[in-house]
């Protein structure tokens, strides 16, 4: 079975074409990053949250540094992920 695929002009995904059928650079545009992000302070979050709560009480000290390790995850995360090109390529 073969399909044509029609180029738009842009690496933008238009309506019926999926990510194995567009051109082979596409943008996920910023729901990738935001993703990430949430992903990344989730990690930071729940590491630093594991390791504080090892005494069975989180102190004022230990709560930042739980806010610390979220943002700073999150912010890491978010801007490699931000700089970093999607690529889908096709197999023929």
């Amino acid at each position: 079975m073969s399909t044509s695929i029609e180029h738009h002009g842009d690496d933008s995904l238009h309506v019926g074409e999926t990510v194995s059928t567009a051109s082979p650079k596409v943008n996920l545009g910023i729901a990738k990053t935001v993703v990430s992000a949430i992903g990344g302070a989730l990690v930071g979050g729940l590491t630093a949250l594991s390791t504080a709560l090892a005494d069975e009480v989180v102190s004022s000290q230990e709560w930042t540094t739980v806010a610390l390790a979220t943002i700073v995850g999150s912010g890491l995360v978010a801007g490699a992920t931000f700089l970093t090109p999607t690529t889908v390529t096709r197999k023929a």
